[in-house]
This record gives structure tokens, C-alpha cells and sequence, in this order.
């Protein structure tokens, strides 16, 4: 029934067409948000629970499209050889929050595929040169596009060409890192079918983006809390976290390293250095102190 990889994307080339953008939830201000903030918080410091609730309920929400639908009866129906790729947004070593979401996409979306005998997924990373120690939820719109703009993304031409990129991410604010994305599609020439998948999306152009921050910190007011989500046994660590971590007042850090089990600090410690953290003068404090406890 189904066909191997190997050849799969030979002769697979389809004129691009114009990305498409699909949101689960949108809102315009602070009122009009129909999630939980406090859970949207505690998904972006790592809780698996709700990245679990966030990728299904993205997943129903984007099946239940007419775009969907559309590739399924005008792609992968009439072009078997074509594939779905699903791809997070981008990180340089640890995986961001929507990584934890994307698995649960994957799998709510595979279910169905394979009920209709279509292949399953496949996934792409999408590098990034650097991981910047900006707070990007308290930045306005200029500043985020001039953020994106010395940014460097990268992905496996050769996989994706031809086929349907489903890029997730779990929110769009101002667009700024989607107009990364699809210049990097225009940069390697990238002819492929591109769907740009969000959680949440503010659609309104009124609202100040540093919304975004209220989303983010609705939970996660300190280490304490932190550290509430980080004893559950579903927490995933990520970037945000790591960050928050190193970026505490030093005592605070200090106090919160003391409490947490010593595979949890290697793992901190390891991912720190991976994504080059050890190089900012900001997080070396914490990030010495860290590293004389392991």
C-alpha cells in the first residue's frame, strides 16, 4: 500500500503557490483571547500536558479545513509520490516550546493520513544561526522584522522540494518570523507547497505585540512557578526555559539550582553550552555557578 522513501523525491517538482496561513484561535486584545493564557504560560516553560491539548486542537482545527481537504483530493490523492513535511520552528540546539506541540500535531494528523491510505509525515528541522538573548515578546513590530532580518535560517532543500511544508509554530503576532521563513523559501528557490500552521494568531493590527509577553509570563512570574511545572514528570525543556533560567537574579538562580535534581541540572548546564549561552556575559554568573554543582 504505501512506498518506500528511497526515490521519492525524484521528478517531484510543483510551481509554488502562494503560502497560506491557518490559525486555530484568533484574538485581537486581551479580552478576546477564548484560551487559557495562564495555560498558554505554562506551555511555553516546557508543560507537555498542554502541549498535547495545543497540538491536537491545532491539528482538528487545520483537518477540518477546506484546505486540507484540498490536499488531500488535489495533491496527495492525484500525486501519491508527494509528501506532507512538518516543520517546527526554527532553533540552533535546544528545540523550542512548539516542539513538544508539534509531536502531538504529528500524530493526530498521521492517524488520519494513514486511515485514508496516504503516507504518514515527514519532519525537517529548520536551523537558525543564533539564539539571541532579547526578550522578542517585548519587542514592537520594527524590531522584530530587524531581528529576523540578521537572522540565518536554513533546511534540507532536497526534502521538502516538490512537496507540502506544513510550518508550525504556536503563535504569529506580528508576522515578522513567517516573512523569514518565506524568504529563505525564495533564497534556495524552494518550489513547494507552504502552509504556515499557528495555535493562535493576534489578528489584529491595532494591538500592541508585547501581548505577546502577557501570553507568555501569565503563569511564569518567577522561578518558584517555574519550578511547579519542572517537578511535573510531563515537563520538556526548551529554550524559553533555559533562558529564564540563566537570565534570574543570581540568588534567586542560585536557590532554584539548589532544589533540582542533578540530571536536571546536567541537562540545563548541557543545552546551555549547545546553543552557545556560555558565550554571553549576562547569563555567566548563573551559568558558572551551574557548572560548579554538576
Amino acid at each position: 500500500m504505501f512506498k518506500t522513501i528511497k526515490g521519492l523525491f525524484k521528478n517531484n517538482t510543483s510551481k509554488q503557490l502562494t503560502p497560506i496561513r491557518h490559525s486555530a484561535n484568533k484574538f485581537t486584545n486581551e479580552k478576546d483571547i477564548y484560551f487559557d493564557p495562564k495555560d498558554y504560560s505554562m506551555f511555553k516553560f516546557g508543560c507537555k500536558d498542554v502541549a498535547r491539548r495545543f497540538g491536537i486542537e491545532l491539528a482538528q482545527s487545520f483537518m477540518n479545513s477546506d484546505e486540507y481537504k484540498k490536499i488531500k483530493t488535489e495533491s496527495l490523492f492525484i500525486h501519491p509520490e508527494k509528501r506532507i513535511i512538518v516543520i517546527s520552528s526554527p532553533y540552533v540546539h535546544i528545540p523550542t516550546a512548539t516542539f513538544a506541540m508539534k509531536d502531538y500535531f504529528i500524530r493526530y494528523l498521521n492517524h488520519n493520513l494513514v486511515h485514508s491510505n496516504l503516507m504518514p509525515v515527514l519532519e525537517a528541522k529548520m536551523y537558525r544561526k543564533s539564539s539571541y538573548k532579547e526578550e522578542y515578546g517585548e519587542m514592537n513590530k520594527e524590531q522584530r522584522f530587524a531581528i529576523m532580518e540578521k537572522d540565518v535560517f536554513h533546511i534540507d532543500k532536497s526534502l521538502i522540494q516538490g512537496n507540502i511544508c506544513l510550518f508550525l509554530d504556536d503563535i504569529v503576532i506580528t508576522g515578522a518570523h513567517e516573512h523569514r521563513v518565506k524568504k529563505m523559501l525564495e533564497q534556495y528557490n524552494i518550489q513547494s507547497e507552504n502552509y504556515f500552521l499557528y495555535f493562535a494568531e493576534l489578528s489584529s493590527h491595532e494591538t500592541n505585540p508585547i501581548i505577546e509577553n502577557y501570553l507568555n509570563y501569565a503563569f511564569v512570574k518567577n522561578l518558584v512557578c517555574l519550578d511547579k511545572i519542572i517537578k511535573n514528570e510531563n515537563f520538556l525543556m526548551n529554550t524559553r526555559v533555559v533562558k529564564y533560567i540563566l537570565d534570574a537574579p543570581f540568588e534567586e538562580c542560585k536557590t532554584f539550582l539548589t532544589y533540582q535534581k542533578q540530571v536536571f541540572l546536567q541537562t540545563l548546564y548541557h543545552n546551555a553550552i549547545g546553543n552557545g549561552y556560555h558565550l554571553i556575559d549576562d547569563y555567566s554568573m548563573n551559568l558558572g555557578y551551574l557548572k560548579s554543582i554538576i
